[in-house]
C-alpha cells in the first residue's frame, strides 16, 4: 500500500521527483478515507469530485514549475465552514435543511487558489457545542478507537492524525482545537481572535469563536499560517530562527493534572533551558474564575445565533443541546454584559504579564490527563474540566498553541500549550519548532495504521 509523505515539504520533494503526483494522493487518500469511515468516522462529506479538479490544476502547476507552498495539499474542513455546492451541517439533524452555500468560506478561499486540495467536510460536536448528535455518532481517536478525539473539532484531528490530509481547518471557542490536538498528538493553533475573516463559518460564540488549524508539525503550520496570511512576512524560510525567550509557569495550571501530565514540566524546563530560554517563575491567572464568565458568554450567545431555528423545529437538536440552548436563552443581560466586563479585565491583567513582567511565553498543559473513553462522552456533561486550561485565552482572546510532549503509559498523546502575547503566533510557531526537533522520539510515534 502506498505510505504518505509524513510533511508538507517531503510530500513536495516527492512531487519534484516525481515519486508522486498531486492525482495519486488524493485519489488515494479518497480511497483510504471512505475504507476507514466506519472505524473513524471523521467526515461528514467528502468533496471527491473538486478534490480532483484541484489535483489536475496542481499538476498542471507543477508542470509549469510552479513554487507556491501549499500547492498539491491534502486539506479539509469543519462542518461550520460553508464550502460552495454543498449545505453546511453543523452535524446536527437542525443544519440538514439548510440550502447548500453558493461560496466558499472565507478560509477556504485563501487555501485552495494556493494549490491545497479540498477532501471533505469533517465530523464535530453538533454545532460545536459539547454534544455529538446520536444521528451522527461519535468520531474515534486513532490511537486508540475507544477513546475520544476531544472537542469540538473532532473528525479533522482523527483524520490528520490518520494521514487522511495533512490540514484541517477548525474553530475554538473554548479548546476545540487544542484539545482534539492533545489528545490525537498533533499541533493544534488558536491564533489571536479576529486575525482571520469568518465570512462562511457557521458561528457559536461570536465573543469566543478562533478559526484555527491542525497538523502533524510546527513546520506543517508555518505553512498553512503563511498560506492564510500572503500579505504578511512569511514564517516557513526562517522559521529556525528561535530569539530567547522568557517562559513563565502558569501555576495553577500543572494542579489536578495526572501524574504524566506533570512529569511534562521538568522535561519542557530542561528543554527550554537548552533552547537558551528563560524560565522567569510562576504566574496565576485564577484560572477557574474565568469559567463563568466564558460559559456565560458562550450559553447567551449561543442561544442567540440559534434562536430562530430553535423556535421552529427544537426536536431535530440533541436532547443535551436543547437544554444548553434554553438554559442560555435565560440569562439576564446583567449578567451576560458583566461576564463581557470580566473578559476585558482578563484581557487587560493579561497584557500586564506579557508587557509589565517580560514574559514572551506562558507555559502550561493542554489537558489535565491523556484522550478519554468515549464512555464517558454522555450527553448535558459537564465540559467545565475540559476547558479549565484552554477557555481562558479564549476569553482573552490570546494566540495559543498545543504541541505534542509526551504519552501516557497506554501510549495516549499528552500535550503542552504556550500562549503568547496578541499577534505573536511567529513565537508560538518557533518554539514548537524547535520542541520538536529537540523530541525526536516523541514526535516519531504515530497511531497504529497511519497511512504516512
Amino acid at each position: 500500500m502506498l505510505r504518505l509523505p509524513p510533511t508538507i515539504q517531503e510530500l513536495h520533494k516527492s512531487y519534484t521527483r516525481h515519486h508522486l503526483t498531486p492525482m495519486e494522493v488524493t485519489r488515494f487518500i479518497l480511497d483510504q478515507g471512505a475504507a476507514s469511515h466506519p472505524s473513524l468516522n471523521a467526515f461528514l462529506q467528502f468533496t471527491a469530485e473538486r478534490a480532483l479538479q484541484e489535483a489536475r490544476r496542481a499538476e498542471t502547476k507543477l508542470r509549469e514549475g510552479s513554487q507556491e507552498p501549499f500547492l498539491g495539499v491534502p486539506y479539509h474542513v469543519k462542518d461550520m465552514f460553508d464550502v460552495r455546492g454543498l449545505v453546511t451541517t453543523g452535524a446536527s439533524e437542525a443544519g440538514l435543511d439548510r440550502p447548500p452555500a453558493q461560496e466558499d468560506a472565507a478560509v477556504v478561499r485563501a487555501l485552495s487558489p494556493r494549490g491545497g486540495i479540498l477532501m471533505g467536510k469533517t465530523h464535530l460536536l453538533e454545532f460545536a457545542y459539547g454534544e455529538t448528535h446520536p444521528r451522527f455518532g461519535f468520531t474515534r481517536n486513532p490511537w486508540n478507537p475507544s477513546h475520544s478525539t476531544g472537542g469540538s473539532t473532532t473528525g479533522g484531528a482523527a483524520a490528520v492524525a490518520a494521514g487522511l490530509g495533512y490540514v484541517a481547518i477548525g474553530t475554538d471557542t473554548g479548546g476545540s482545537i487544542r484539545l482534539p490536538a492533545s489528545y490525537c498528538g498533533l499541533v493544534g493553533l488558536k491564533p489571536t481572535y479576529g486575525v482571520l475573516p469568518t465570512e462562511g463559518m457557521t458561528f457559536l460564540s461570536p465573543s469566543l469563536d478562533h478559526i484555527g488549524f491542525l497538523t502533524r508539525s510546527a513546520a506543517d503550520m508555518a505553512r498553512v499560517w503563511d498560506a492564510v496570511r500572503p500579505r504578511h512576512k512569511p514564517i516557513t524560510p526562517d522559521l529556525g530562527s528561535l530569539p530567547s525567550l522568557r517562559v513563565a509557569v502558569l501555576e495553577e495550571a500543572w494542579s489536578g493534572v495526572a501524574p504524566e501530565v506533570e512529569a511534562l514540566l521538568p522535561e519542557a524546563l530542561a528543554i527550554l533551558r537548552d533552547l537558551h530560554g528563560q524560565v522567569v517563575g510562576e504566574v496565576s491567572l485564577s484560572l477557574e474564575s474565568r469559567i463563568p464568565p466564558l460559559l456565560a458568554i458562550l450559553a447567551a450567545e449561543a442561544s442567540w445565533v440559534h434562536r430562530e431555528n430553535f423556535q421552529r423545529a427544537p426536536g431535530l437538536y440533541s436532547q443535551g443541546l436543547q437544554k444548553r440552548l434554553k438554559a442560555g436563552s435565560q440569562i439576564p443581560a446583567v449578567s451576560y454584559l458583566q461576564a463581557l466586563e470580566e473578559k476585558r479585565r482578563f484581557a487587560l491583567e493579561l497584557r500586564d504579564v506579557f508587557k509589565d513582567r517580560g514574559v514572551d511565553l506562558l507555559l502550561l498543559p493542554t489537558s489535565p490527563t491523556g484522550a478519554h473513553s468515549l464512555e464517558e462522552e454522555v450527553p448535558d456533561r459537564d465540559f467545565t474540566p475540559y476547558v479549565l486550561r484552554t477557555g481562558p485565552f479564549n476569553l482573552a482572546g490570546t494566540p495559543a498553541l498545543s504541541l505534542r510532549a509526551g504519552f501516557t503509559a497506554g501510549g495516549l498523546p499528552l500535550g503542552l500549550q504556550w500562549v503568547a502575547p496578541w499577534g505573536r503566533e511567529d513565537l508560538l510557531l518557533r518554539l514548537a519548532y524547535a520542541y520538536e526537533r529537540a523530541t525526536p522520539g516523541v514526535q516519531a510515534r504515530k497511531p497504529p495504521g497511519a497511512l504516512f
